[in-house]
């Protein structure tokens, strides 16, 4: 058992592991007078099942950085989230600056605009792999 679940309150629940999104280097092959290699990324949930692929018209380059920021959204949106919670909890404690309140409203509206009908419960069911 890790320190930290071994100092973990016995009331406090543990959180399940997030949703890991993996991404990978995926090219093909144009046929015609010349073979090229088209690059390309997919975005797969760690058990395996694909997301997205990225749009083969951009540079490699560009296709990695959003294929890396796809694999991350659920982990992102995991730690708005919480940090949404932090801040909403210390809001009116004296020292907390007021600017704090508008990067609550921000960050409810990205959480808003990630998972429009709110986020999912976290289920004991997700078996992730590797």
């Amino acid at each position: 058992m890790s320190q930290a679940k071994a100092d973990r309150h016995p009331s406090e629940s543990a959180r399940p592991e997030p949703v890991r999104w993996l991404f990978e280097y995926s090219p093909y092959t144009r046929m015609g007078e010349a073979e090229v290699e088209i690059p390309a990324f997919e975005i797969f949930e760690a058990g395996g099942e694909k997301i997205a692929d990225t749009n083969e018209s951009r540079s490699c380059s560009e296709q990695e950085q959003h294929a890396a920021l796809i694999a991350a959204a659920p982990e992102l949106l995991e730690v708005v989230a919480t940090l949404a919670k932090l801040v909403e909890s210390i809001l009116g404690i004296e020292g907390v600056p007021l600017s704090a309140a508008d990067e609550l409203e921000r960050a409810r509206a990205v959480i808003a605009k990630a998972a429009p009908d709110g986020l999912p419960a976290p289920s004991p069911c997700v078996v992730l792999s590797g």
